[in-house]
């Protein structure tokens, strides 16, 4: 599949400046010093959407989808921002993120094809091979393409004072049980901030480890051969009544992703030939998974 996949990285990325109609309705109020006398509580009808109206992304993504599927692309089933392309030997991923592009093609030629298409339509640049996108920053070489979010994770550090901190192995204690009763942050987006030829899974869950609701936290992780290409950590919304329950709805919920990764490369032409990998450590969970008369 790496071949596969490295015969594909012909990787370009632009970024788009012009907004498109509104496919829908939107009305808003008249803006300040721009009121006129005769209606005062009249309201505008919008004929075009403004950036930063909590519509503009919709419309945007709506005016691209239709011009994207008049030049034979599709859209993907399980990722709406990607579109793929396939004619014979001709293969076009292209990844849309709100006004940014990644372009993959089997040949250099069809990815200048597509540039050329996209740029009778919208005013756009070409940033050329692929270095940093929505916070990974990528490098080529000759075993492959290296994604690493190191200069992220260093914005996050610089923007906490957290720059000449010595590293840990973890950045959180391990064994401590936070209270939802505790004193408030002053700033919660800092706080927040601060937070494969075969898949593999792991879940682990603890049981009623939230001293206030005792709801049990559980933590998943899927890796594509050696990569790392899923991780989620959240509390539970109800109860669980023992250990085993609380690790198998982990179970169901890594399964659940891992199912959406596979059909993911089915539609990218690569699929997965090997079985999926669940690791659980609880043996009373394995055995309800594995029960076909409980599901």
């Amino acid at each position: 599949m790496e071949s596969e996949m490295s015969a594909l990285l012909s990787n370009h990325t632009w970024t788009l400046v012009q907004r498109p109609s509104h496919a829908n309705i939107v009305y808003m109020k008249q803006p300040p010093r721009y009121v006129d006398p005769a209606p005062p509580t009249y309201v505008c009808h919008l004929r075009k959407s403004l950036y930063g109206h909590k519509q503009a992304p919709r419309a945007w993504y709506h005016c691209f989808a239709i011009f994207i599927a008049s030049i034979c692309f599709v859209s993907n089933t399980f990722d709406n921002s990607l579109f793929t392309y396939h004619r014979g030997y001709d293969t076009i991923f292209l990844l849309l993120y709100v006004d940014d592009i990644i372009l993959i093609a089997s040949s250099a030629s069809l990815v200048h094809r597509v540039i050329s298409r996209l740029s009778i339509d919208f005013s756009m640049t070409d940033l050329g091979e692929l270095s940093y996108f929505v916070g990974i920053a990528s490098s080529r070489s000759s075993s492959g393409l290296f994604l690493s979010q190191s200069s992220f994770a260093r914005d996050i550090l610089a923007r906490a004072c957290m720059s000449t901190c010595n590293s840990c192995t973890t950045p959180a204690d391990t064994k401590s049980k936070l209270s939802s009763f505790g004193t408030p942050v002053s700033d919660l987006t800092l706080y927040r901030s601060l937070a494969v030829d075969r898949l593999v899974s792991y879940i682990d869950a603890d049981w009623a480890g939230c001293p206030d609701t005792r709801r049990s936290t559980s933590g998943i992780f899927v890796f594509l051969g050696v990569n790392l290409v899923s991780w989620s950590s959240k509390r539970k919304h109800v109860i669980s009544r023992s250990s085993g329950e609380a690790e198998y709805k982990g179970v169901a919920n890594v399964v659940a992703e891992a199912a959406w990764l596979r059909n993911l490369l089915l539609e990218l032409s690569c699929p997965l030939k090997r079985t999926t990998i669940v690791f659980c450590d609880i043996v009373s969970a394995v055995y309800l998974a594995s029960n076909p008369i409980q599901h």
